[in-house]
């Protein structure tokens, strides 16, 4: 499931959706310096297809589909990421959080759960 996340005004609904999947707190932090961003240079009011852009959350264990859809959606290859932000949550599982610049002015970051690569 893509739930996807674009300004303050969502705050409670944030919170909801991440109690009931125990996003970790690091996780929920980060949701909201994204979002304090986007409405600090975009504004509050704005729709999601607006400029700025959103968060996509994905808590499925099989999230490599609903990646690919965001993918597809903005026509993207996983390889144009910007960067990757990566959160160590315990020894075997991490968060990471994967931007990427759609225009000018329209960025998506896709923050997922994932089981840590053996180094």
């Amino acid at each position: 499931m893509i739930k996807k996340f674009w300004t303050i005004t969502q705050k409670e609904e944030i919170e909801k959706y991440c109690s009931e999947y125990e996003i970790p707190q690091d996780i929920i932090a980060e949701i909201f310096r994204i979002i304090h961003i986007l409405d600090e240079n975009y504004g509050v009011d704005r729709a999601l297809e607006s400029d700025g852009g959103y968060v996509a959350l994905l808590v499925e264990e099989n999230y490599s589909e609903d990646y690919e859809t965001i993918l597809k959606e903005h026509n993207l290859k996983k390889s144009y990421a910007e960067f990757q932000d990566i959160f160590p949550v315990t020894e075997k599982i991490e968060w990471c959080s994967d931007l990427y610049i759609v225009t000018n002015d329209y960025g998506i970051t896709i923050m997922y759960p994932h089981e840590k690569q053996l180094r």
